[in-house]
């Protein structure tokens, strides 16, 4: 039997400290030791102090200080200057900016400013169109004025809108009807449109003569082409627009968002805006104006014409058909005013006015000249951002042996009322007479003095 016995740090042939060969080898071990964990705790401390210092700046993925808090406010001023001008820089840190936080939110009115003021070249009435399902096609809000781009085949419904038509439609794409049919389902619409179609516009075209028959052949057997040759083809019969009418039935909804790029080089999204999209087709007050093809299809006697100078044309049998339809007789006083002075029933145009481009540019000089002043003066008086609804009554009309019955031409079964009522909203289904209100801010109120040179009239 072998026993081993392997001697002790303390007695062996083992380093000690305290033999001087090994001293400085000791020392220098454990400052190595020291040094390693005093590395350790520093690494920790500067990590804990730069994760304080780009806690704010990691936040978000964008990399920029406390933007969590600031995004609020970039985008209100993002959405105001959008709501103003499409294009140009913006300056963030300009001083009319300090107040544009304080408006709320994005205007349910911005969609539409879109869709009638922005998306009309002729690019977007040819995509859009190629995006509509055949089922819809009938009920865009757009009264024709005629049927082919070579204006031979008038559309509409009364000769005072006709001649309307030459005057202010002539570059609008969207109010010939060849322009839908050459860029959309053909087939599938004359599948939905269940022969009304071919028997009140193309039928009677095609019978009309050798061109018209050429005319519907060509529809009948045309092939999309793509885009730009499309779009040339529209403007080389003089077209320059594609714009549709007003209308209630849908509640147009919008996404937008902006690209930013951060100082790494990274481009991410910034959400703006997004309003969705609503059905309110039961709610479309603007039917007694234009009921949509989808209903004068049906508005008209059986074989009969919706095209002038055909035979069998509507307005040679019975010319207040579409008038009938869409609002039935007989027609109430303030009905029949309003046929007088603005047109018959599902013939009266309803079109979006964008405000002239002189009135923005002096809207915004104005905001930043005033709230320039108001950041930079100490003297000015503080502005209440508060909004403050006011009822209106123009002082002409303070009588009391006046009867008010609507504010709104397409609400026109109201009682007469001893107030003025409110004027027409988009949302408005003629459920109730209001009296007339009007949204009082200090920047309207301001603005309204100054285009009044300062003045105030105590008569008008």
């Amino acid at each position: 039997m072998q026993i081993q016995v392997r001697p002790s740090v303390a007695t062996g042939p083992g380093i000690s400290c305290t033999f001087s060969p090994q001293r400085f080898h000791c020392l220098g071990r454990r400052l190595v030791e020291l040094g390693g964990m005093l590395s350790v705790v520093v690494s920790i401390g500067i990590s804990t102090c730069a994760l304080a210092i780009f806690a704010s700046y990691l936040e978000t993925d964008f990399f920029v200080p406390n933007f969590s808090s600031a995004t609020p406010i970039l985008v209100a001023i993002l959405n105001h200057h959008l709501a103003l001008s499409r294009s140009g820089a913006i300056d963030v840190l300009a001083p009319q900016s300090a107040f544009v936080p304080s408006l709320q939110g994005a205007s349910p009115a911005y969609p539409r400013l879109i869709m009638y003021q922005e998306l009309t070249r002729l690019l977007d009435g040819v995509r859009g169109l190629r995006r509509l399902g055949a089922t819809q096609v009938v009920k865009m809000v757009s009264p024709y004025c005629w049927a082919d781009l070579n204006k031979t085949y008038e559309l509409a419904y009364t000769t005072k809108r006709q001649a309307r038509c030459a005057l202010y439609e002539a570059t609008n794409g969207a109010v010939h009807l060849e322009t839908v049919l050459r860029n959309i389902d053909f087939s599938g619409f004359l599948d939905a449109t269940q022969g009304l179609f071919l028997s009140t516009i193309a039928h009677p075209i095609a019978q009309s003569g050798s061109a018209g028959a050429a005319w519907l052949s060509t529809l009948e057997t045309h092939v999309w082409t793509p885009e730009a040759d499309e779009v040339a083809l529209w403007a080389s019969y003089g077209l320059e627009r594609y714009t549709l009418q007003y209308g209630t039935g849908i509640s147009i909804g919008v996404s937008e968002s902006i690209w930013v790029e951060t100082a790494l080089g990274q481009i991410l999204s910034l959400p703006l805006k997004t309003i969705s999209t609503t059905n309110r087709w039961t709610f479309r007050t603007t039917k007694v104006l234009y009921n949509l093809l989808y209903n004068d299809l049906y508005a008209i006697g059986s074989n009969q014409s919706l095209v002038r100078g055909t035979t069998n044309y509507f307005g040679d049998v019975d010319a207040s058909q579409i008038e009938a339809f869409a609002m039935q007789p007989p027609l109430k006083p303030v009905q029949q005013a309003i046929h007088n002075n603005l047109g018959p029933f599902g013939s009266i145009d309803v079109k979006w006015v964008p405000p002239p481009p002189r009135l923005l540019t002096a809207v915004q000089a104005f905001e930043a000249t005033l709230v320039a002043a108001l950041v930079t003066s100490t003297t000015m008086p503080s502005v209440d951002m508060s909004r403050e609804t006011l009822l209106v009554t123009p002082r002409r009309w303070l009588n009391r042996e006046l009867g008010f019955v609507s504010g709104n031409p397409m609400c026109t079964l109201g009682r007469p009322q001893s107030f003025v009522q409110q004027t027409f909203r988009f949302d408005d289904v003629c459920g109730s007479q209001a009296p007339l209100t009007l949204e009082w801010h200090s920047f309207n109120a301001v603005f309204a003095l100054w285009l009044l040179g300062g003045s105030v009239s105590t008569t008008d």
